[in-house]
């Protein structure tokens, strides 16, 4: 701060005692602080205050910041500064640099193919600008430089250069809206007859911010500064004297802008005042697709944002103080990320319903609720006149069902050993489920061998010994598996025609529903041609294809490189829980008045965390459906691009980059790590000191997982030991990822 300057700056200090108070409604007080104790002028007077009481006004910090902004234009200021981007004016899109993915788009249409993956170089060359710049000893770059810096990485481009920049210009013209509560506060500050400034740290040229402002309904003619002509940014707090000198050095400026740092911090450091708006700030998303697939949810995330600032997606960093209703997260993540998922797939299912002439289409249990209820309210069913149902099945009852089937040979299979064997469970329970424990002669040997039946098995010597046992007892455990493939498939002969062309419908991965499915139906005179229809298939899927008729993934299929989906790899067990049914898992089947019926679990952990978070995601994911399908015939922009790639792009947006609240929500989720639905763990491991950290991609939300273990390593400075161990297990996730991603783990 310059002591020499006569000025009058105005402070806000916040009371971390206040902030962190058991009153539920802590106080800010706003106050002036002179930058010169013998230059203050005397407060301006306030209805009802004393004059003696240099505080302006109490500011409730649980309320949104619009309820402040009506106090604003009472404070002694002459000058009022304004942010322009996520302050004045916003993208409708749900981080900044989405606006790269839209001028490719716009691009590819105007240049043809050779503008494919513009919205990456883009990025990278602004990187590279900025990294030149920095090495002059410069503080900003132009757009001008930032396309010098595009053309080595794409020398196909330069021709177009012309309408590259026109492009970008008018892509950021057709996604900026103004902001209603600044254009409301710039109103009444002027009418007061003080004084607006725009100050932007922004490359664009200061003549296309004049005019974005302009089309957005501000007048800047007052002022405006832009670091790519002055050299100087908000961020360094260089700019703040340029602002001085446009507005006069003895000027009382109040600066407003959505940045922590650059409009809060900065200009309180150089005898400013500083305050923060974050009502329309954006998501700042380092890794993930930057594509046109991921525009149909960029807008329809940045839209729910907007429409409710306090409950916004990723809006604010989640605290230990102030964390958000999850039930309410989960709606917002359901009416949007939702929406886009699970709406590319229902779409992409009703195309292959037509193109295979499906006569029947069944959704399995559990996965295959919530794309079940979506079909239903897309109106698919009714579209497409295919009679659908739901399907009770899961791998413990398919899985003993099919191992019975080893019978016809004599022996079983290792296939078989391998999942009768599964899970680091007590003898007991790995007897029991399998209906085992009937068996006199292996109960015995199984005591004998392990010390007692309640002995905990872990892999790999336990599991290993277990195998050893069945093997021994094979015939007895044979005869012991017959229920469960009578009971599956009697239920499978019931349920499905017997002739059509029946498509099934599940979460996928391996191909081992279906496989298991046709099994159980036998070969049989009369029996539908079977198609299935997945979220994905990897590559071990292929080896099944022989036996299971049709398969066919959504979002990848086993012949795709799996190191080319490493996105929706680590959001496997995303996709899983969000898609789970109320209703617990089918453990067996049970007939009664010549029908049978589906045993279901009761898992009160599973239930209650339904009930809590995944109710809330389901509800608002299929409301949202709706209203997209029911807007078909007008063929609404975002309906028209939610294909395939607009769904996986969005899983990989949040499974590769989450915000922190994303991560501290969604991580908490509990997975179940076998089939008896008995052991859970999080979805993100919880970083503490101390503990040996996971391999992120032995784990449940790999992405989630590396990056909170990699902020923990940051924060733990102090056990360097425990550092280098972590961010060497973080950095190996870092293989194989897009360059994109991988640069999120230095």
């Amino acid at each position: 701060m310059d002591m020499g300057i006569a000025s009058f700056s105005i402070y806000w200090t916040i009371s971390a005692k206040a902030a962190l108070s058991d009153h539920p409604r802590a106080m800010l007080d706003v106050m002036p602080i002179p930058t010169r104790q013998d230059t203050i002028p005397p407060p301006l007077p306030e209805p009802q205050q004393s004059q003696q009481r240099s505080t302006l006004m109490h500011v409730d910090l649980m309320e949104p910041d619009g309820c402040l902004l009506a106090e604003l234009p009472r404070l002694g200021f002459d000058v009022l500064s304004v942010d322009v981007f996520d302050t004045a004016i916003t993208r409708c899109l749900e981080t900044p640099v989405d606006v790269f993915a839209l001028t490719e788009q716009r691009l590819v249409g105007a240049i043809g193919a050779v503008a494919h993956g513009f919205g990456w170089l883009r990025e990278r060359a602004e990187e590279e600008a900025r990294a030149l710049a920095r090495a002059a000893g410069r503080e900003e770059v132009s757009l001008a430089d930032i396309h010098a810096c595009l053309w080595p990485l794409r020398p196909e481009l330069r021709p177009h250069g012309a309408a590259i920049w026109h492009e970008e210009i008018a892509a950021e013209t057709s996604v900026l809206r103004p902001v209603p509560e600044i254009a409301e506060l710039v109103a009444r500050v002027r009418a007061k007859g003080r004084r607006v400034v725009f100050v932007s740290d922004m490359y664009l040229p200061g003549a296309e911010i004049d005019r974005l402002l302009r089309a957005c309904g501000f007048d800047p003619s007052e002022g405006l500064l832009v670091s790519s002509e002055t050299g100087r940014t908000k961020a360094t707090g260089s700019q703040w004297a340029v602002l001085r000198k446009l507005v006069g050095e003895s000027a009382r400026i109040l600066h407003i802008g959505d940045d922590q740092w650059s409009d809060v911090a900065s200009p309180r450091k150089h005898g400013i005042g500083g305050w923060l708006f974050s009502a329309a700030r954006s998501d700042r998303r380092l890794g993930g697709p930057l594509t046109p697939a991921i525009l149909p949810y960029s807008r329809l995330a940045r839209a729910a944002r907007l429409a409710d600032p306090a409950t916004g997606t990723g809006a604010c960093p989640v605290t230990a103080d102030a964390e958000r209703d999850p039930a309410d997260f989960m709606r917002r993540l359901g009416e949007t990320w939702g929406a886009v998922v699970v709406g590319s797939f229902i779409r992409w299912l009703e195309e292959k319903a037509r193109q295979h002439r499906l006569t029947h289409l069944f959704f399995c249990a559990r996965d295959g609720w919530l794309p079940y209820h979506a079909w239903k309210a897309a109106g698919c069913d009714t579209r497409t006149g295919v009679e659908t149902g739901y399907l009770y099945v899961s791998r413990r009852a398919l899985n003993l069902a099919e191992a019975a089937l080893d019978e016809e040979r004599g022996k079983l299979s290792a296939r078989s050993l391998e999942r009768l064997a599964a899970g680091e469970l007590p003898v007991r329970t790995l007897l029991s489920r399998s209906n085992l424990l009937q068996c006199e002669r292996l109960r015995a040997d199984a005591a004998q061998e392990f010390g007692g039946l309640d002995t905990l098995l872990k892999w790999p010597e336990g599991t290993w010994r277990f195998r050893d046992l069945l093997t021994r007892h094979q015939t007895d455990v044979l005869r012991a598996l017959q229920p469960f493939h009578e009971a599956a498939a009697g239920y499978l002969h019931q349920t499905l025609p017997s002739t059509g062309r029946v498509g099934i419908v599940d979460i996928g991965w391996h191909g081992t529903l279906q496989s298991s499915i046709v099994r159980q139906l036998g070969p049989r005179t009369e029996r539908p041609a079977l198609f299935g229809f997945y979220y994905g298939l990897w590559p071990r899927a292929h080896a099944r294809r022989p036996f299971t008729g049709w398969m066919e993934g959504c979002f990848t299929n086993d012949f795709w490189p799996p190191e080319e989906r490493r996105g929706l790899h680590s959001a496997v067990a995303i996709l899983e829980n969000l898609h789970v049914a109320p209703h617990g898992s089918t453990i067996g089947y049970r007939l009664a008045d010549c029908q049978w019926t589906p045993i279901l679990q009761d898992s009160p952990i599973e239930r209650a965390q339904h009930a809590a978070m995944i109710a809330p995601f389901q509800e608002s994911s299929v409301a949202a459906v709706s209203r997209l399908f029911a807007d078909m015939d007008s063929s609404t922009a975002i309906l028209q691009q939610l294909d395939w790639k607009a769904g996986l792009a969005a899983i990989e947006r949040l499974s590769l980059s989450p915000t922190l609240e994303e991560r501290t929500v969604l991580g908490k989720i509990v997975h179940a790590v076998e089939f008896e639905h008995s052991k859970f763990r999080p979805l993100i491991p919880d970083p503490a000191e101390g503990e040996a950290p996971p391999w992120p991609w032995r784990t449940d939300w790999p992405g989630g997982t590396a990056l909170a273990w990699q902020d923990a390593a940051k924060e733990q400075a102090a056990n360097q030991e425990w550092r280098e161990v972590v961010l060497a297990k973080v950095h190996s996730f870092r293989d194989g990822l897009d360059p994109r991603s991988a640069r999120m783990f230095p």
